[in-house]
């Protein structure tokens, strides 16, 4: 292609490429689409198998006119934003087009292009002129392409469904490159002029994919199974061995309590024979402290402890379960405050105990 002929096709696209109104347009384009699709039987198959063949849209500068005017094209299992679907093809739309009768409106619809008298291409350089240029110019690509879609088509008749999907995978994984129109037929007639076994291959290879992944897959979930089992018999055997000691606990508490109520009993003998220094608990505010004097029914007391949390009687039969240690048998914990006072008490209201501070 010369010089003189890339400037006088760039000129006349310039001069036609917003010429067309929208009615016109879409008409153009359904001739298009329609004539592409004289060129197969609708490719049921292929269609239903999820199989996307996309290709750039009909953009391109004009120097670019017979080089790669589609871009590439791409096979893969879903729709790419900026390209078509050549099994599910639909040109409108692809000019980008905007209304300005008022103010610019995207037209994404025939129904839309038939409210606007005046529209304008969004690139300078896309039109409906380029897209039947180019559409001249690669019409025997979209045959060549067609055809050999054609022939795979009358082979994955003789496929059930799942078998259809299986062979799709194959024909996606194995087409992960970028062709052009020129490049693309002879990568399709690898297929479709493979035998029927050559299919069945490709689907039995895909299903033992499947199988491999399905295996690994109930692999993990029996293997998570498993951990949460085990956490399960985890748990019992934690909260069994938490049910045991709280049991025991009980039991010990019972005797504690029984014991330290016999004290509050014997509170009478037990301070008869008691001596300054020894330790002395009040039943009322739970109070720790160390005897310092006698005189007749009272009793001089240091005291240096305040049971906090509990009520009275925490000393003499009122410990509550709470008390109770979660990790030791027979242990009990709790919280007080330090206090430091010297007064005189009535024996009746304190007894003999034991405390740690």
């Amino acid at each position: 292609m010369n010089k003189k002929r890339i400037t006088t096709l760039f000129i006349a696209i310039a001069l036609t490429g917003c010429a067309s109104s929208p009615e016109n347009t879409a008409q153009e384009l359904n001739h298009i689409e329609n004539k592409l699709a004289s060129y197969h039987n609708g490719l049921p198959v292929l269609k239903a198998s999820g199989i996307k063949i996309n290709f750039r849209r009909f953009a391109y500068s004009p120097n670019m006119l017979f080089d790669k005017a589609f871009g590439d094209i791409r096979v893969s299992g879903n729709n790419i934003h900026g390209y078509k679907d050549m099994l599910n093809l639909k040109l409108w739309g692809m000019l980008y087009t905007k209304c300005t009768t008022t103010k610019p409106i995207d037209i994404t619809t025939l129904e839309e292009a038939t409210k606007c008298n005046i529209t304008t291409s969004k690139f300078s350089y896309v039109s409906l002129y380029d897209i039947k240029e180019a559409f001249d110019n690669y019409e025997e690509n979209f045959k060549s392409i067609y055809f050999e879609l054609s022939k795979i088509e009358s082979m994955l008749i003789k496929l059930n469904k799942e078998q259809v999907k299986l062979w799709a995978k194959s024909f996606q994984d194995t087409l992960k490159s970028r062709y052009t129109f020129s490049e693309f037929p002879a990568v399709l007639k690898e297929f479709s002029d493979a035998p029927i076994q050559d299919y069945l291959v490709r689907v039995n290879i895909e299903n033992e994919k499947v199988i491999k992944h399905n295996a690994l897959i109930m692999k993990q979930k029996e293997l998570e199974i498993a951990r949460k089992e085990a956490l399960r018999l985890e748990r019992i055997k934690n909260e069994n061995a938490k049910n045991k000691l709280l049991n025991a606990q009980k039991e010990q508490l019972k005797e504690i309590n029984n014991l330290k109520k016999r004290l509050w009993g014997l509170q009478e003998s037990l301070l008869k024979t008691a001596s300054n220094g020894d330790p002395i608990c009040s039943y009322k505010k739970n109070r720790m402290g160390f005897i310092e004097a006698k005189s007749g029914d009272n009793l001089k007391v240091l005291w240096k402890g305040e049971v906090l949390y509990h009520s009275s009687g925490f000393f003499f039969g009122g410990m509550p379960l709470k008390a109770m240690s979660k990790t030791k048998l027979g242990e009990y914990n709790f919280e007080y405050k330090i206090i430091d006072e010297l007064t005189w008490v009535k024996k009746k209201e304190v007894s003999s105990c034991s405390f740690d501070l």
